[in-house]
């Protein structure tokens, strides 16, 4: 013997639809009436796909001429948006989002009528039952809206205790972001007792780049035959070893002197030039 399997989510979107489908029907029926000049059974032919239209027109004949009970929810997208300007429109004046809602929930009405081995999933189900209750408040049904309002709610309060807990974000560490986290019971915008910043180098082992320059100035050995110069050295009581060369000319290179007399003076080449 088969094992039943019980679907809670199926069932009670199963129920919301046949309030809704009870409810949208003398609604459709009632609103082509409002068309002059044509009769409702024609609109609603006109308005479905070959085999609806004959599966429309048997039902018509089964139910002894009744047109709500020959038209069901898999028709209801295809009469409205058929007939909207002419017909609908008027009843949701400034809003057509009517047209695709009644296009979701027939596809849950195919969701539901063929079950799968498992249940529904609850967020689908959640979904559906809300769109339903809105279209029930568009068609000026209050107690039908109600009614599945209380569907969906009971089916949250059912589903609440076994709902497992969302992931919450992970919060940021010392080693990823580089700072000290503060303790749970610090108020926002607290600082830390103890403000020196965590680097992540310092605990990588490996020394960073200011370490390493001042390793290097403090063990690098002084050039071989030079002296490093101290304050003393350079104050105005001790001249530096170079500064005769402003007086006397240095070893090695011309005198200023000697430079200057060595350039033929601007009047003596004038004269040569007009002697």
């Amino acid at each position: 013997m088969t094992p039943t399997v019980e679907r809670p989510n199926r069932d009670a979107l199963q129920q919301a639809l046949d309030i809704y489908r009870d409810a949208m029907r003398p609604f459709i029926v009632r609103t082509l009436r409002q068309v002059q000049g044509q009769q409702v059974e024609d609109l609603i032919a006109n308005s479905l796909h070959y085999n609806q239209a004959d599966r429309f027109r048997q039902n018509l004949h089964e139910h002894d001429g009744s047109l709500e009970a020959a038209i069901d929810i898999g028709d209801f997208p295809n009469i409205i948006g058929r007939n909207w300007r002419d017909a609908f429109s008027r009843q949701f004046p400034g809003d057509n989002s009517v047209q695709s809602t009644a296009w979701l929930i027939k596809g849950s009405r195919d969701k539901a009528a063929h079950p799968a081995p498992r249940d529904l999933d609850t967020e689908y189900a959640r979904v559906h039952l809300f769109h339903i209750a809105e279209v029930l408040g568009l068609i000026n049904r209050p107690n039908e809206k109600r009614e599945v309002e209380r569907i969906r709610d009971r089916l949250l309060a059912a589903d609440a205790p076994g709902e497992a807990p969302r992931e919450q974000p992970a919060k940021p560490t010392a080693a990823r972001d580089g700072r000290r986290e503060l303790p749970a019971t610090s108020p926002p915008g607290a600082r830390s007792s103890n403000p020196v910043p965590m680097s992540p180098r310092a605990h990588s082992g490996k020394p960073n780049s200011r370490q390493i320059f001042s390793r290097f100035m403090t063990d690098a050995p002084a050039p071989p035959n030079t002296a490093t110069p101290s304050i003393s050295s350079i104050t105005p009581t001790s001249p530096p070893a170079f500064a005769h060369c402003w007086s006397a000319p240095c070893s090695g290179l011309p005198a200023a002197a000697a430079i200057r007399s060595s350039k033929p003076r601007p009047d003596s080449v004038a004269g040569k030039r007009t002697a």
